[in-house]
């Protein structure tokens, strides 16, 4: 019995373009939706852990600003965007998203958990993006 399978593309060229379309697919759609996902996340006030209800939030209570965490002012949440090089933040988002331990005008020892807030809701939408994204190059 001989198999025979015959297709309708050339695999070698799909596999030259491949690189080029995963590098897209990442800077451009995915970082979207990771940047709308993640902005909505901290605007809805579900970053965790809450605010210390000790020292936080009477402070931010008495100068006017938000309680929720990672959104004093919306500036961090208003940052991420994508560009051509992918997802872009202020500076201090990563530091926010991991943890750091601050140097210099803190009380010695103290250390800001990690708030991850960068978020993916729909896999299956970016899913997609990606399927579509290679049956377009399929067709060059």
């Amino acid at each position: 019995m001989k198999l025979e399978i015959k297709t309708n593309f050339d695999f070698g060229k799909m596999a030259n373009k491949l690189p080029k379309v995963i590098d897209k697919f990442l800077n451009e759609s995915y970082a979207g939706v990771v940047a709308q996902d993640s902005k909505k996340f901290i605007e809805s006030g579900q970053v965790k852990p809450k605010l210390s209800k000790e020292s936080t939030i009477p402070i931010r209570t008495r100068d006017g600003f938000s309680k929720k965490p990672l959104y004093r002012t919306g500036t961090l949440a208003d940052s991420i965007t994508k560009s051509k090089k992918g997802l872009q933040m202020k500076s201090y988002g990563t530091l926010h998203h991991s943890g750091y331990s601050p140097t210099g005008g803190w009380i010695k020892g103290k250390t800001v958990p990690p708030r991850p807030f960068l978020q993916v809701n729909n896999l299956s939408k970016i899913i997609n993006k990606l399927f579509n994204a290679l049956k377009v190059a399929r067709k060059k």
